[in-house]
């Protein structure tokens, strides 16, 4: 017999780094006349003549190369938006919590959009974790533990 029972997870990312707008304190949307602006304020502000120190400076000069590039500011906004979505931290929903099928192989969760989480056993038993909304992009990591009899 199996059985699910519930445990706690801990999601922590310690390789956070601030992004180029970040770095820059300028918004995600800036022209390219915000960011050379915000560049030039920053440099000045933290070069080492004045108390800033080195490695200060290159982040910003490594934050402006980026940003200034068409190019390369489309390829950084990707790359961003995948780590966001990879490094998200999503809600916890223990499976105590779904509603279980008669035959127990299927549990669902209402959603705030009306529709609802549906994960299966056999979901389960090959280690999913992320759980998508059938009705719009929201997601629940699931928290289990199998535990065979």
């Amino acid at each position: 017999m199996k059985r699910y029972v519930k445990i706690e997870y801990i999601f922590v990312n310690h390789d956070y780094m601030r992004s180029h707008y970040e770095v820059l304190q300028v918004e995600i949307n800036a022209s390219q006349a915000e960011i050379r602006s915000k560049y030039l304020i920053k440099v000045k502000e933290s070069h080492p003549d004045r108390s800033g120190s080195n490695e200060e400076v290159i982040e910003l000069y490594k934050a402006y190369e980026c940003l200034s590039d068409d190019q390369k500011r489309r390829e950084y906004d990707e790359k961003l938006s995948k780590d966001n979505i990879v490094n998200r931290i999503y809600p916890q929903v223990s499976l105590d919590q779904f509603d279980v099928s008669e035959d127990e192989e299927t549990f669902s969760l209402p959603c705030r959009c009306g529709n609802e989480y549906i994960v299966t056993a056999d979901d389960l038993e090959s280690g999913l974790e992320l759980l998508s909304c059938t009705g719009c992009t929201e997601r629940v990591h699931v928290l289990y533990e199998m535990v065979v009899e």
